[in-house]
């Protein structure tokens, strides 16, 4: 009897015939698709044609040797569309073993960007799924955190005005309780200014500033100086600035507190990170 074969469509390339079996072994997404949907073709054209055809040779072989840094992306992220669960492990815990050999600018910079990427185009997903995917994106930026990272955030964010929003966040969720990083960050750039521009707003709203008061005072009180000294700031925003200081001040006053207990990390948030492996 002969062989039960579906066609994969993939960019730029002559479309594959590839063994049913093969695919619906390991997968609910192609079970899904080829059992019940009743697919004879199923468009793989999104990826490129080397990472799909060696992610079709791992489904029939099941071995994985090596993962290439060039191949890591597409092939975590088919692995993770089409449900291939031990795949999907394999791929991780290669992303692991990166993180915790991540010591120079170009090994943290990959790292971080595999999570930026991660977080911010894997679209699809049910609620349930994303919510994993971000505490795994925070599990991954937690453990990195644990190491000095100050070289490559001061590094990556130069100059400041050109981060999207979603790049600060990340690079605090890196920082975790490094302070002082940050402040230098914001003091050379506002020192330029004479106004407070997306980014400089974003930082002062966001960022943990009792616990910047309280590690790094000095440096604290000289960006909020320098806000004071700026020519080209309303009168509200001036207002709000110095009682955003008073505030954050008064904070990292408070002793064997809850509060002060919680803030130990530079991004400001309530529900921080979900530290495990999922």
């Amino acid at each position: 009897m002969e062989a039960k074969t579906v066609v994969i469509k993939i960019k730029d390339n002559a479309p594959l015939c590839v063994n049913t079996a093969r695919l619906t072994a390991d997968s609910s997404v192609f079970y899904y698709l080829i059992e019940e949907l009743k697919l004879s073709e199923i468009e793989m054209e999104d990826f490129t044609p080397e990472t799909v055809i060696l992610f079709l040779t791992l489904l029939e072989g099941r071995k994985v040797r090596d993962i290439e840094v060039s191949t890591f992306r597409e092939l975590h992220k088919l692995s993770a569309v089409f449900n291939v669960n031990w795949l999907v492990e394999v791929c991780r815990q290669w992303f692991w073993k990166k993180i915790e050999d991540a010591t120079d600018y170009d090994s943290v910079l990959f790292v971080f960007d595999e999570c930026r990427y991660m977080k911010n185009t894997w679209f699809g997903l049910s609620a349930k799924s994303k919510r994993r995917l971000d505490n795994l994106v925070n599990s991954f930026l937690f453990t990195l955190s644990h190491k000095d990272n100050s070289h490559f955030i001061s590094r990556y964010v130069e100059p400041l005005e050109t981060m999207e929003t979603d790049q600060l966040n990340l690079l605090m969720r890196l920082g975790g309780c490094e302070t002082k990083v940050f402040l230098e960050i914001l003091l050379n750039h506002i020192t330029r200014k004479q106004s407070l521009d997306k980014n400089s707003k974003h930082l002062l709203h966001t960022l943990n500033l009792p616990l910047c008061c309280k590690k790094n005072m000095l440096l604290f009180y000289q960006v909020f100086q320098k806000i004071a000294d700026m020519t080209d700031i309303s009168h509200e925003e001036t207002k709000q600035m110095f009682n955003l200081m008073l505030q954050s001040s008064k904070e990292a006053m408070i002793q064997n507190t809850d509060q002060a207990k919680k803030s130990t990390t530079i991004l400001d948030i309530k529900d921080c990170y979900n530290h495990h492996r999922e």
